[in-house]
């Protein structure tokens, strides 16, 4: 389930480097950061605040396209 999810708000390449063992950085929408409410322990709050969408200095990712618009947080997401 945890790999659906990621997939689904990251995509592919992401949940694929999580089950390398590889650390990810990314900004979450509330509404996603709901949906991995069971996961907590998978995620790490680093405390950044930005606004979501293209025009965020990270960039376009899968989750500004799914949910570009409001305050995303800072996330470190690491499968245990």
């Amino acid at each position: 389930m945890f790999n659906q999810i990621v997939t689904s708000i990251l995509g592919s390449d992401a949940c694929d480097n999580l089950l390398q063992g590889k650390i990810i950085a990314v900004v979450l929408h509330q509404d996603s950061i709901n949906e991995l409410s069971p996961y907590l322990d998978f995620i790490s709050n680093i405390g950044t605040v930005m606004p979501m969408g293209a025009g965020n200095r990270l960039g376009n990712s899968i989750e500004d396209k799914k949910r570009p618009y409001g305050i995303g947080i800072g996330f470190m997401i690491k499968k245990k």
